[in-house]
């Protein structure tokens, strides 16, 4: 297993859009990476399949979401519907756009049924499912949790020797300068002052997801500001915590000790 930070990840991906059939039958596995939409794999993929189509008009790409119907999903296929919403100056909106793009990416969330699990291991290491082989200008990225259930139950454990020769395994962990250049642009800048204090004063804790964990985090504190119209220490902090509690859990040691933090700072701008 190779450890990278997310401009190296980013060349992964870049490359893999402009020369799939470099990487057929290949896949790319991201060791314990998030898997959902504030994930760094999944939002790396989206920004380069973007910076692809810019620099490629001729040539326009997108990433498809394989998740527990892998077994069942069609992957052969050419082409991917991409819908996105795009906002509308005219109407002050934003409305749902929707192409029809090459089948650049497929990028699997490592999700399954235990029942499943020897059936995601084949995929992943021979790209083919019920209904053939992936497309073969595809590259396929996938995510790979060590332990899902977070039971440690052995049926549930994963080891790098389940993956073939094929697969290309990372565990991206970027530094943390990288990281906070990275996600700043997306952040409320009280939101990110306030997190970026925090890590810088206690570390990132012993969360699975690293940095990724505190993407959620983020995204879920822009939205409260975005619906409260406030400061983020003005909002009663029984709101902050029914908001982070209920997504990580009221048990949770860093998130308690988090939400205590914001309120004993300035996070005025």
């Amino acid at each position: 297993m190779k450890t990278i930070g997310i401009a190296d990840f980013k060349k992964l991906v870049m490359d893999r859009l402009a020369n799939p059939r470099d990487y057929a039958g290949r896949s790319l596995v991201l060791w314990n990476a998030d898997c959902d939409k504030e994930g760094i794999g999944r939002r790396v993929i989206k920004q380069c399949c973007k910076m692809y189509n810019k620099e490629n008009p001729n040539d326009q790409v997108w990433f498809r979401l394989s998740d527990f119907c892998f077994t069942m999903d069609d992957y052969t296929k050419q082409t991917c519907l991409h819908d996105e919403y795009i906002w509308n100056e005219n109407t002050n909106e934003y409305h749902m756009h929707t192409e029809m793009n090459r089948f650049g990416i497929l990028f699997n969330t490592g999700c399954y049924m235990l029942s499943d699990k020897e059936n995601w291991l084949k995929f992943v290491n021979t790209h083919t499912n019920q209904n053939g082989g992936v497309f073969q200008d595809c590259a396929v990225i996938v995510c790979a949790h060590e332990d899902q259930s977070g039971s440690k139950d052995p049926r549930w454990i994963l080891q790098e020797e389940q993956f073939g020769n094929n697969c290309d395994i990372y565990s991206i962990q970027p530094t943390f300068d990288e990281w906070a250049t990275w996600v700043a642009p997306d952040c409320h800048p009280e939101v990110f002052k306030v997190v970026r204090a925090f890590i810088e004063k206690n570390g990132i804790g012993n969360e699975p997801y690293g940095f990724e964990y505190w993407q959620r985090i983020i995204y879920y504190l822009n939205n409260l500001i975005e619906d409260k119209g406030c400061l983020i220490n003005q909002i009663p902090k029984k709101d902050v915590e029914l908001e982070l509690q209920g997504i990580f859990g009221t048990n949770n040691l860093t998130v308690n000790e988090f939400i205590n933090f914001i309120y004993e700072q300035n996070t005025s701008i």
